[in-house]
């Protein structure tokens, strides 16, 4: 099914420099970045939000245990110390 799609210039030479690179067609290069994009999206879509991250959930070490709860005692302190680290 033909379809049409206009590019501009910029986005023209990227698709030719990286089909010349990979050694495809310009067409086998562009149906193929639209079939990841349209998987990758349909992937996302039906998913929520604590899916989208919860690979990143927990995976920080150091700082505070109870940072969320007293966030604003935190960020008092750290303006304090930052205050008297200043010189005068």
């Amino acid at each position: 099914m033909p379809t049409s799609v206009r590019l501009d210039p910029d986005l023209e030479a990227l698709v030719m420099k990286t089909a010349e690179v990979l050694s495809v067609k310009k067409s086998a290069l562009i149906r193929q970045a639209i079939q990841e994009f349209c998987r990758k999206t349909l992937e996302r879509s039906g998913r929520r939000p604590y899916e989208l991250v919860k690979d990143l959930i927990g995976c920080a070490e150091g700082g505070p245990r109870e940072l969320a709860r007293n966030s604003r005692k935190f960020m008092v302190e750290m303006l304090h110390d930052r205050r008297a680290r200043r010189p005068r």
